[in-house]
């Protein structure tokens, strides 16, 4: 679904295409976490559905979305750059 996501977003947005490193998810299920990282997204977890024990495979988890804004989301984001680099 992420996969799908990314390619419609990415025409929608005017952007052909859409690099899925530039995009982050937000989950709160292992499962969840997987399927973005398998499309090559960012993973924000949130502690909704399981501790964040569980969600150690996301880039950051946070146990409420009000944790979250959009500085935090560019910081995750640029974070993801330089690593790719």
């Amino acid at each position: 679904t992420y996969q799908l996501a990314i390619e419609r977003l990415g025409p929608a947005c005017g952007v052909k295409p859409l690099d899925p490193r530039h995009c982050i998810a937000i989950e709160d299920t292992p499962a969840g976490i997987r399927s973005a990282k398998s499309a090559g997204l960012g993973v924000v977890a949130v502690t909704n559905s399981c501790p964040a024990t569980d969600l150690a495979g996301a880039d950051k988890v946070i146990g409420s979305l009000l944790e979250l804004n959009f500085q935090a989301m560019v910081g995750l984001a640029q974070a993801r750059g330089q690593e790719q680099r």
